[in-house]
Order: C-alpha cells, then sequence, then structure tokens
C-alpha cells in the first residue's frame, strides 16, 4: 500500500532534492514490511506518544533499526 509512496521518496532523496525522509504511524510489522526489500531504513518515524499509549513495542523497532521515534 505505502511501497509506492516509499519508492517515489526514495527517488526525490537520491536526486538530492529531499535531504532526509520518515514515515508516520508505522508500527513493527510496518517497518519490518518497508523494510523487506532492503530499502534504506527511515530517519525518523513519527507517532503518537503519551502516558496512555506508549507502544513500547515501536519504539524499540525503531532502536534496533537507528531510527528516531518522534512523539
Amino acid at each position: 500500500m505505502f511501497r509506492k509512496s516509499w519508492e517515489v521518496l526514495q527517488g526525490l532523496r537520491e536526486e538530492g532534492l529531499v535531504r532526509s525522509i520518515g514515515v508516520s504511524n508505522f508500527n513493527r510489522a510496518a517497518l519490518d514490511e518497508l523494510l523487506s526489500d532492503g530499502d534504506a531504513a527511515p530517519a525518523v518515524d513519527q507517532m503518537e506518544h503519551h502516558p496512555l499509549d506508549q507502544q513500547m513495542d515501536t519504539v524499540a523497532a525503531c532502536a534496533e533499526r537507528g531510527i528516531v521515534y518522534e512523539a
């Protein structure tokens, strides 16, 4: 579903039109799918994060891949 958009963003980065690209609301499963083809990891994953919704599995997935988790 998001594969085509990610390919376009990577192309923009390769052309030097943007310096970094990221995703929003990607949990561990979505990150695994995104990176399954050996694509470069996003620079950032922007997620909702507060005391009632901490999503620690996604925080860990981002840390494992060197992705900045931004709330």
